[in-house]
């Protein structure tokens, strides 16, 4: 009689062992992949609300320049009286940059034409100051007496990402209105 001749192979146990081991390795790589997926959406909106902000920046970097008078200085509404460099004398322009609260918009409008810079946002916030030629600067609510702008924004987002995000300021940017003399 002739014994059957044994084939090579692994045992069930084996099996079980590398089958979890297996498992435990494709959990880990499948969490890292997540983590990173997340952060990646984190960091990604945090460069979209970056980038709307320097729009805002410059829209409204452009206006202050060009300002002759601040007309409304009230925490949610910024009005301007401008003349921009390339205008005559006489063309005077009236801007205003109004945050609402119920739609979460910062708007800019002129001439009766109004459209959204910023959207999606918890709080902007404008902040006026006098700043002297001596170097002393102090709040006022006053729109004859302004010469420097603050706008702060918060934008409405708790989570992003999957990650929490502060509830603090976004951005804050304080401009020095250059036609407006220092008292």
């Amino acid at each position: 009689m002739t014994r059957p001749s044994q084939t090579s192979g692994f045992t069930l146990s084996e099996l079980l062992i590398a089958t979890t081991i297996g498992s435990f390795a494709m959990a880990g790589i499948l969490t890292a992949f997540l983590s990173l997926q997340r952060s990646y959406a984190a960091t990604s909106d945090s460069i979209m609300e970056t980038s709307r902000f320097v729009v805002v920046q410059d829209q409204l970097g452009v206006d202050l320049r060009s300002a002759l008078a601040v007309t409304t200085a009230q925490p949610q509404q910024l009005g301007l009286r401008v003349r921009y460099y390339s205008d005559s004398e006489a063309e005077d322009h009236v801007v205003t940059f109004r945050f609402d609260r119920g739609t979460g918009e910062l708007t800019r409008e002129r001439e009766g034409n109004r459209y959204v810079l910023m959207a999606q946002l918890r709080d902007a916030t404008f902040t006026y100051y006098r700043r002297s030629s001596s170097g002393q600067t102090e709040e006022t609510s006053a729109a004859a007496e302004v010469n420097a702008v603050r706008i702060s924004v918060t934008p409405d987002q708790d989570r992003v990402g999957g990650l929490q995000r502060r509830q603090s300021v976004f951005a804050s940017s304080l401009f020095q209105l250059r036609r407006i003399a220092f008292p």
